[in-house]
């Protein structure tokens, strides 16, 4: 299938329309409109509870994985961002990036705790464990990391500049190294997860990262280059990241996943574009061998918020927002990865801007009484 392009000037609210004169080959393109609206079929294979965040709401709503039912929703601070439910914790964390804190919800009784963090946490990770969650400061340079058993709350520098702007998080799977990217510092910095020792640090990586993803065997590190619409491909198998490929995907990459497999790596973007059919959201399925792109357009939506897989891969749950007069609601879409269609979408309660996903595997978490 074969679509063509003009690229307007860069810029956060950068758009893309559909025009003949340039070539673009997508490689597997998928475009199409969404189900009908609110379509929520049965997903075979997959399990849990999908909690997404509202940053316009103030709310945090839950879902169950495989029918899309509503299960509850909560209210949390201001401007949530990031979510997860660490195992083991029986709680929700949320980042709230407008008042500084961290929301804990109590999945039993919906309880809300508040803890007070540094300025701005936004994108959020949790050790595998569920011992400790982390999170970019964003308004700072620093990484935020909560201790789950007793609620404190300690910082690490993850940048020179104070102005870096520390946006994403990851944690290695031995919950030993720390990594971040600096969007604004437009840095890679890796911390000792315990003690915050830096094994390296400003790294530059490229015009405003926005994700870090590092492999189970933490040889290569993915990153999202939001203002050059690239994945940036590094190794760490020296003292320094070294670049060693990247690919081009749609406009203004942000989160990234990774199939169990790791043959896909999903990436979802920022950017809004116009096809025949109206606007659309755009999520990237990567070949990590081969490089090449499967666009999946999301026909109604206007942009994506974070996006998890489901256990086995084969499906990514992406927040969507959408305007007045679309014909599909703010809430969640579901790609089939295999297919690279979206194959469900379920409305958010009250609209807003949904933003992050966390899908907590096994059985749909419900309240008490």
């Amino acid at each position: 299938m074969r679509w063509w392009y003009a690229k307007v000037p860069r810029g956060r609210g950068r758009t893309r329309g559909w025009l003949p004169g340039l070539v673009l080959v997508m490689l597997g393109c998928s475009v199409m409109g969404a189900p009908a609206v609110g379509a929520r079929p049965t997903l075979g294979g997959t399990s849990g509870t999908v909690w997404v965040t509202n940053q316009t709401l103030n709310t945090v709503a839950a879902y169950d994985a495989v029918t899309g039912d509503l299960l509850r929703t909560v209210k949390v601070g201001a401007k949530p961002i990031g979510v997860v439910a660490p195992p083991g914790t029986g709680a929700v964390y949320v980042s709230n990036e407008s008042d500084d804190t961290i929301s804990v919800i109590d999945k039993a009784t919906g309880e809300v705790l508040t803890i007070p963090v540094g300025d701005g946490p936004h994108h959020m990770v949790h050790s595998s464990s569920g011992r400790f969650v982390y999170f970019g400061e964003f308004n700072a340079n620093t990484v935020g990391a909560i201790n789950t058993r007793d609620h404190s709350y300690r910082q690490f520098v993850a940048s020179a500049s104070p102005t870096a702007k520390t946006h994403a998080v990851w944690i290695g799977q031995g919950g030993h190294t720390l990594y971040a990217v600096n969007s604004d510092a437009d840095t890679f910095t890796a911390l000792d997860a315990t003690t915050g020792t830096r094994r390296w640090f400003d790294v530059p990586v490229g015009d405003q990262p926005s994700e870090v993803l590092v492999t189970p065997n933490a040889r290569t590190a993915y990153i999202s280059i939001r203002g050059e619409d690239k994945i940036g491909i590094f190794s760490l198998a020296g003292a320094k990241p070294r670049k060693v490929g990247e690919v081009a995907v749609g406009d203004q990459p942000d989160t990234l996943q990774l199939t169990p497999d790791r043959r896909t790596l999903v990436v979802a973007t920022r950017g809004s574009f116009t096809l025949p059919g109206g606007p659309a959201a755009r999520v990237d399925l990567v070949d990590t061998r081969s490089l090449q792109v499967t666009p999946v357009f999301i026909q109604g939506a206007t942009t994506t918020g974070h996006q998890w897989l489901s256990p086995d891969g084969r499906y990514t749950y992406v927040a969507i927002e959408s305007a007045p007069g679309l014909p599909l609601p703010p809430g969640v879409a579901v790609i089939d990865n295999r297919d690279a269609e979206v194959v469900a979408t379920w409305a958010y309660p009250g609209g807003g801007r949904p933003h992050g996903v966390y899908l907590e595997p096994g059985r749909r978490c419900r309240p008490r009484g």
